[in-house]
């Protein structure tokens, strides 16, 4: 009977298209703010005495904040709805980076850093909690592929923007305007609320039935595979896109240029397979096997780089083959959580396992520059190889039966 008066009341094409273009949006700033400091570093080292150290801390203070609050987000979510975290989110990390272009010592960027890390702590329990709740359920694939799509858009764009928006007007100018475009985003989701905000059956059923707890989510087995799929994806990806440039150098024979193009066109490519991947979840229930076939190739691509040294038009289309079939896959690995979430329940599981991406990308420069310092690069390409094929033995021995 649910089934039926979901099916009935399944949002129109227009519909869902306006609520992943809000929620696409607030993702994009998400990304965006995440590598906004970075660029202006040349400008706050001299502005406030730093060192690079302290500057790059500032970083990690707002990745820190958003890690730590993730999963208790998620429960909240599920508790309260995801709409008002979501909006209060984008609105506090916005001001604060909008905040930091007023600021006058270090300790208040500092304090400004950590308030952003915890407005970006919503994004993934709430995302997906409205995502899952108000689209039709035959478009999530593409829409969980757009959604990654824009956080990815974030990073790219990023640098440039910032790094434009200093030359024109300093570095207070451009956190200043940052911080203005995300403002305007969470008040076009204000404007729209019956678009973003529900209340579904499941979730009503769930607050009255309880649910499980968030640590009965945790330890479950689907769950934690889950947990443990996005630790190992994060360390695979931020090992190699931190390090590919300086082992292409060491181990190919690369230039700085011809390295960094290769990087561009990998990460290019597995952008567009974000997209692509998108359309294959729509159209298969076999998620886990794309995964699987996406991380395998990507594999064997890179260990066959490392191995054959291709230079040329070869290593630019093993590069951007690699990053193709790695890119079809975060569609898929979506569907696999949600496969895996009891209803009512989106918001603690997606708040949870994200936090896997987190601890991945703090355990992993550590561990690839301890290889780099070694001397041995080319097992730069071999460690991601089998962080990758890792990464697909998650996926089998913890996959739903439908997944």
């Amino acid at each position: 009977m649910t089934q039926n008066v979901e099916a009935a009341d399944a949002p129109s094409f227009g519909r869902d298209v306006r609520i992943i273009g809000l929620i696409g949006a607030g993702h994009f700033f998400s990304h965006f703010y995440m590598l906004v400091l970075p660029p202006l570093f040349v400008f706050l080292v001299p502005a406030f005495g730093l060192s690079y150290t302290e500057a790059a801390a500032l970083v990690s203070v707002m990745a820190f904040t958003s890690a730590s609050i993730q999963a208790p987000v998620g429960v909240l979510v599920d508790r309260i709805g995801a709409y008002w975290p979501l909006v209060t989110g984008v609105a506090v990390q916005s001001s604060a980076m909008m905040a930091m272009g007023f600021a006058n010592s270090y300790i208040v960027l500092m304090a400004l850093a950590a308030i952003a890390g915890l407005g970006n702590s919503v994004y993934h329990p709430a995302d997906y909690a409205i995502m899952s709740s108000r689209l039709s359920p035959q478009r999530m694939g593409r829409a969980f592929s757009i959604h990654t799509f824009s956080g990815h858009v974030g990073w790219a764009v990023a640098p440039g923007a910032i790094a434009l928006l200093a030359a024109y007007g300093g570095w207070q100018f451009a956190l200043t305007v940052s911080g203005i475009g995300g403002l305007a985003v969470a008040a076009l989701m204000l404007a729209s609320r019956g678009l973003l905000d529900y209340d579904t059956q499941d979730q009503k059923d769930a607050r009255q039935a309880g649910g499980p707890s968030a640590l009965q989510l945790a330890l479950s087995r689907p769950i934690l595979f889950c947990f443990l799929f996005f630790v190992v994806i994060a360390m695979a990806g931020v090992g190699f896109l931190t390090f590919f440039i300086a082992a292409a150098e060491q181990h190919l024979g690369l230039s700085l240029e011809t390295a960094s193009v290769a990087m561009s066109a990998y990460f290019t490519a597995s952008a567009i397979g974000i997209l692509v991947g998108g359309q294959i979840a729509d159209r298969t229930t076999r998620h886990s096997l794309v995964a699987c076939v996406g991380f395998a190739l990507t594999a064997t691509l890179l260990v066959l780089i490392a191995e054959v040294r291709p230079d040329g038009a070869l290593l630019f289309v093993m590069m951007i083959v690699a990053g193709f079939s790695n890119g079809i896959v975060p569609p898929s690995r979506d569907m696999i959580v949600r496969a895996a979430t009891p209803k009512g329940a989106t918001g603690k599981v997606f708040g949870f396992v994200s936090v896997g991406l987190d601890i991945g990308s703090v355990l992993t420069p550590i561990m690839f520059g301890w290889i780099m310092d070694g001397g041995r690069p080319e097992l730069v390409f071999w460690a991601t190889a089998a962080l990758f094929i890792l990464a697909g033995a998650t996926v089998v021995f913890g996959r739903p039966k439908q997944a």
